[in-house]
């Protein structure tokens, strides 16, 4: 594992619900970092006191760290604005090739499972929802279903004719053009072997996709 060791001016992300906000890391101290106002297109995140949110950030050699952090509140230095959080927590280091993201629309199945018993997952009937792009951690996928955050589901999706069923979480949702639903889920208890090759095909279809332009 590579070291977990934030630096001033490090970059981050802010894991929201339907969105990744971009941010810096201003300071460090022994049990508090400072991050300034995380952003989206022009878009600033409102954080309150008491929130705990997901945070990536990325080191070189190629790993990326995932955290959680607790909002201790909110300053100002100048014209500059920040957000002070806790010391980070439940940290996992996760391979950025993982986050190799690649639009695919493909017809797709799943069916919510949560809170279902080995019997009642056996005798639930798939949905057909659309892919909408797929990485090594999870995929987006579209349908008129209301699901919600923390859902967890089973996606049946084939890839170079193989068929590939994987039990994942709802983490993120938004509404489509078309007032349907798009969500972002991580794939659950997936071994390293189904991960590798999701991750080739990925890569052979970004290939793909250069060559044509």
């Amino acid at each position: 594992m590579a070291k977990f060791n934030l630096k001033i001016n490090d970059r981050i992300e802010v894991l929201t619900n339907d969105k990744v906000y971009k941010s810096l890391i201003q300071d460090i101290g022994e049990d508090f970092i400072n991050i300034n106002l995380p952003v989206n297109d022009g878009e600033y995140l409102t954080l309150k006191v008491n929130d705990n949110i997901e945070i990536n950030s990325y080191v070189k050699g190629g790993s990326c760290f995932n955290f959680h952090c607790e909002v201790l509140g909110r300053g100002r230095e100048d014209s500059i604005i920040y957000y002070t959080l806790s010391k980070p927590d439940n940290i996992k280091e996760i391979q950025r090739r993982d986050f190799a993201r690649v639009d695919i629309l493909n017809s797709i199945n799943y069916k919510k499972i949560t809170e279902m018993s080995e019997e009642e997952i056996e005798e639930k009937e798939y949905d057909n929802a659309l892919m909408v792009d797929l990485s090594g951690g999870g995929i987006r996928f579209k349908t008129k279903e209301k699901l919600k955050i923390k859902d967890i589901v089973i996606i049946e999706f084939t890839l170079n004719g193989q068929t590939n069923h994987l039990k994942a979480e709802v983490v993120r949702c938004e509404r489509s053009f078309d007032n349907e639903y798009i969500y972002g889920v991580k794939f659950l208890e997936i071994s390293e072997k189904q991960r590798d090759k999701i991750i080739r095909e990925i890569f052979k279809v970004m290939r793909k996709q250069i060559e044509t332009l």
